[in-house]
């Protein structure tokens, strides 16, 4: 999540262009890696006829360090495409920060509901540990 790791660093909050710009950046590497390696990979669980489930497991887990692989090299990506993060140290940032973050990164999406809400407010509650329930409940008025 560049949204939350942006924010460990104290970088300011991507706004949604910039979002916008790094995600079709990636957009061809998830098309045509990581989505397909996935794709082979759920149709592989439980078995695909004619061949059982435990005859396709091995080559269900190698698709699976593929794809993780993949993953890894999105991150990359991501991490030179932010030449600012360079030698910075990780802080606990404010609840406010990972929520601008995650904000923009969800202003891609559909608009969260009730369960998207409560999964975001986790996650800036985990990101932000030391911060109060206040805090975390004031931030998550960037999902307005």
């Amino acid at each position: 999540m560049l949204a939350l790791w942006r924010a460990s660093l104290g970088l300011e909050a991507l706004d949604r262009t910039g979002m916008a710009a790094l995600a079709s950046r990636l957009a061809p590497w998830r098309r045509q890696v990581t989505e397909r390696l996935r794709a082979a990979r759920k149709a592989l669980r439980g078995g695909l006829d004619p061949v059982p489930a435990g005859e396709a497991e091995g080559l269900r887990q190698a698709i699976l360090a593929g794809e993780i692989e993949s993953e890894r090299i999105a991150q990359a990506v991501l991490e030179a495409a932010t030449p600012e993060a360079a030698g910075r140290e990780t802080i606990d940032p404010a609840p406010a920060a990972v929520a601008a973050g995650l904000a923009a990164a969800m202003a891609l999406a559909a608009p969260p509901g009730d369960d998207g809400r409560r999964a975001l407010a986790a996650l800036v509650a985990a990101a932000c540990p030391r911060a109060g329930d206040g805090a975390i409940a004031s931030a998550m008025a960037a999902f307005a």
